[in-house]
């Protein structure tokens, strides 16, 4: 979902985890040390949305992969665990990615043995004009769909 505007939204449980996501000058998404924590509640999550919003996607540059392989703000806050075994613990990803027609949302395929396994296939697609609240809503419906299914 390559677009203007692309966010990172993790959800564990009752918590919800915003990085800010830089690009570098080849495109690549990659994960800045700002991290934002806040309650799996609409108006929290409305909150940080625009933040990462506002801040948007600062340029920086192609990190050596040395420095990629360095775990994230994110990885280090839980302990430094592996997107596979986030997924394990119950985190799923929220892309939200804003393009010239459209806002997307797309998920942490339900399925998915590693977090960063989002499945674009069944995005949502939003009108621009969507809020902060609307956004956030639509995460939190997600984790709570899961949250219903039968283990």
């Amino acid at each position: 979902m390559p677009g203007r505007l692309t966010l990172a939204v993790y959800t564990k449980g009752d918590t919800v985890f915003v990085p800010t996501v830089g690009r570098t000058d080849f495109g690549l998404p990659v994960e800045t040390e700002k991290l934002v924590e806040c309650a799996l509640s609409v108006d929290e999550l409305a909150a940080a949305i625009k933040g990462a919003r506002e801040e948007g996607n600062p340029e920086l540059p192609h990190p050596s992969p040395s420095e990629l392989a360095r775990p994230t703000a994110l990885q280090s806050k839980l302990g430094k665990p592996s997107s596979r075994k986030m997924a394990r613990m119950g985190m799923m990803l929220s892309v939200l990615g804003w393009d010239d027609d459209a806002i997307r949302i797309a998920f942490t395929s339900s399925d998915a043995d590693d977090v960063l396994s989002v499945d674009y296939g069944h995005e949502l697609t939003l009108p621009l004009d969507t809020s902060d609240e609307e956004l956030a809503r639509q995460v939190i419906q997600e984790v709570f769909r899961r949250r219903a299914r039968p283990s």
